[in-house]
């Protein structure tokens, strides 16, 4: 992320942190995700064949309540749907090399008034939002003192080059750290067990 001017800022979990992370990106805080989710899957609802053929091991219906319910993991589809319903181009930028660096997901039917979102994913696990990491001192950033962040591209620091692996794991480190509980390693688990269905 460094090497795009940005920093992670981790705005909550608990399966809304893409949500979370698009409302982070749009208001300032995180308060709308459930805004946000909801968005997402009425423009799903609306626009079947857009995203239907897309649904394995579950009905249409099944899909939809279940990215209804607060809680439940982002995935490629709503995240398409979350772009075409609020038509934005969201950029994520993965932390995981064997990844693409950047995905970027835009709206199917963009208007002129499109905006740009940067967030991060971290250990394919976790969205977070970002900040400019120009504006702020990374040690001293509060998710309610930041309005909206774009990078900017044209604007290079002396650490921008240097992007290693360590910073990623010391970040996810920390994450788990705070946010491991046998609750949430049980969702962490059951979730990935219907995700291999």
């Amino acid at each position: 992320m460094l090497r795009h001017g940005l920093i992670p800022l981790d705005v909550g979990g608990e399966g809304d942190c893409f949500f979370r992370s698009v409302s982070h990106q749009l208001y300032g805080n995180s308060n709308s995700h459930l805004t946000i989710r909801s968005l997402g899957v009425r423009y799903s609802k609306d626009n079947p064949e857009r995203f239907i053929e897309s649904i394995v091991g579950m009905s249409w219906s099944q899909y939809l309540t279940n990215m209804s319910l607060q809680g439940t993991w982002a995935n490629h589809i709503i995240i398409q749907a979350v772009a075409d319903a609020v038509n934005l181009k969201i950029h994520i930028i993965e932390s995981d090399s064997n990844y693409r660096e950047i995905t970027l997901v835009q709206p199917a039917n963009a208007t002129s008034d499109i905006r740009s979102i940067y967030i991060g994913h971290m250990g394919q696990m976790h969205y977070v939002s970002t900040c400019n990491s120009f504006e702020q001192d990374s040690n001293h950033r509060n998710a309610n003192d930041i309005q909206q962040t774009i990078p900017n591209d044209s604007v290079q620091n002396e650490f921008s080059e240097i992007v290693t692996d360590k910073d990623t794991a010391a970040y996810m480190r920390q994450y788990r750290k705070l946010n491991n509980s046998p609750e949430k390693r049980l969702k962490t688990n059951e979730y990935l067990k219907n995700t291999e269905k």
